[in-house]
């Protein structure tokens, strides 16, 4: 999952694809070459909407409008970025954990996977 928290210093989503692909080859390099010694996760889902219905958010108007575009990238623009990226490692079997669909995707959330309050 490393740079999936980046989103706010992307310029194009080609750019994330090219940097994430360029830190991949150097994680493969360290190993030397073995490509099977790296495990590329995509991240879950981001706090679905589902799941704060009745829940009062008291947020600046600024912190709502970068929490939903964060929302955006995670949910919208995330999953297809990461297919473009196993695709262009060849990556197969369990070197890809695809943790947003395994944890519902964008439509059919799993809520019970979802912590939403910590006493």
């Amino acid at each position: 999952m490393l740079g999936s928290n980046d989103w706010k210093f992307w310029t194009t989503d080609e750019a994330f694809v090219q940097q994430y692909l360029s830190l991949a080859s150097e994680l493969i390099s360290i190993v030397d070459g073995d490509k099977s010694r790296l495990i590329v996760m995509s991240p879950p889902p981001l706090q679905p909407d589902k799941l704060l219905e009745g829940v009062e958010i008291a947020v600046p108007a600024s912190s709502l409008e970068v929490e939903l575009e964060a929302r955006h990238k995670r949910n919208e623009v995330l999953p297809g970025l990461f297919e473009q990226i196993k695709k262009e490692l060849k990556l197969s079997g369990m070197s890809f954990v695809d943790a947003f669909f395994m944890l519902g995707g964008s439509d059919s959330i799993m809520p019970e996977y979802f912590c939403m309050k910590i006493d």
